[in-house]
């Protein structure tokens, strides 16, 4: 008979459970730290088993694959100046909209270039019209009229001064629109708060000036905004200006990018002084042109009118504040009393 075999096991306390371990609740920042450690010390053009960016300790290492990376920052600064730089002097095409005939008043679309090449584009408003004709006859042909440029805003387009064409074109003037570089034409060009503008007002004036029904002393310019600068820049270059107009005129390069970028943004004063040297470098101009404190001297001397910074233009009363204005600097009457 076989005996029994017992276990030995029997009555053992059953085997205690291992405790998990405890999660530490900041041990993914070892790890983040870890990981970061490792890929400054890494080549990371060289092969898998090459970890090494050369010989030295791990310390060492840490320290050259840092200074190394860090060197990459000034060229990520600059490209974030460049960038954010031709953002903001290419706001786009505006959409085309109305044009003078839409307040009943006959226009030629006309084009030139400016001192620089760019193709520009323009409307054209004749001071006389059939009624005219009528009236006089071939004199009307012959006879030379004072012209008004109207320069838009940045961003802006021609279609922004359109209320000002029918009252100044009865009161006599050859009225130009202009169109700016950067806006409405197919160019591409950047769009630089009035400074490469300035050429534009200027080659406007000098096409109208070839005009045989054009007086060619007798020719102003109204600027909007970033406009006014430009005409005032104009202004500087051609002494044979007859009078400005001016409506909110930006105050210097900070001023205008701000307007652009946004005024109310934290990081944009500490880099003021990078945003208009990247802008200088990349267009060739010099920003301190857009200090009004550069043309005190021109305002005094010559026949400036500039709209207070509450006024809008567009406002009927100001409307005929700058008909009047002009019409006195011109020497001339309104012209259905005339016809009267």
């Amino acid at each position: 008979m076989q005996r029994p075999i017992l276990d030995p096991t029997f009555n053992d306390p059953a085997p205690a459970k291992a405790k998990a371990p405890k999660r530490r609740r900041f041990a993914w920042v070892g790890k983040v730290l870890l990981k970061f450690f490792h890929l400054l010390i890494l080549d990371p053009l060289g092969k898998r088993r090459q970890l090494r960016i050369e010989d030295g300790t791990r310390l060492q290492r840490f320290f050259h694959g840092l200074t190394y990376r860090l060197a990459l920052v000034p060229m990520l600064l600059v490209l974030f100046l460049v960038a954010l730089v031709l953002a903001a002097t290419h706001p786009g095409r505006t959409n085309v909209g109305a044009d003078p005939l839409a307040f009943g008043v006959h226009y030629d679309p006309v084009s030139f270039l400016s001192e620089d090449n760019v193709k520009l584009e323009a409307w054209l408003v004749p001071a006389f019209d059939a009624k005219d004709v009528i009236r006089e006859g071939e004199k009307a042909l012959q006879k030379r009229w004072p012209a008004v440029v109207l320069v838009h805003d940045f961003a802006g387009s021609r279609q922004q001064l359109l209320p000002l064409v029918k009252p100044l074109h009865e009161r006599g003037f050859v009225v130009l629109l202009l169109a700016l570089r950067g806006g409405q034409s197919l160019t591409g060009d950047a769009q630089t708060f009035g400074l490469k503008e300035s050429m534009d007002v200027n080659a406007a004036v000098e096409m109208l000036r070839r005009r045989a029904f054009v007086d060619s002393g007798k020719i102003a310019v109204l600027g909007v905004g970033t406009g006014a600068n430009a005409s005032l820049l104009a202004a500087k270059k051609d002494p044979q200006l007859a009078a400005l107009v001016l409506s909110n005129p930006v105050d210097g390069f900070d001023s205008a990018f701000a307007r652009r970028v946004g005024e109310n943004r934290t990081w944009l004063p500490p880099l003021r002084t990078m945003f208009r040297w990247t802008f200088q470098v990349m267009y060739s101009v010099d920003a301190e042109d857009l200090n009004m404190s550069n043309f005190k001297e021109l305002i005094a001397a010559r026949a400036v009118l500039i709209m207070p910074p509450q006024r809008e233009l567009l406002d009927p009363s100001a409307i005929r504040d700058v008909e009047q204005f002009l019409s006195a600097r011109m020497g001339i009457a309104d012209r259905v009393a005339h016809a009267k």
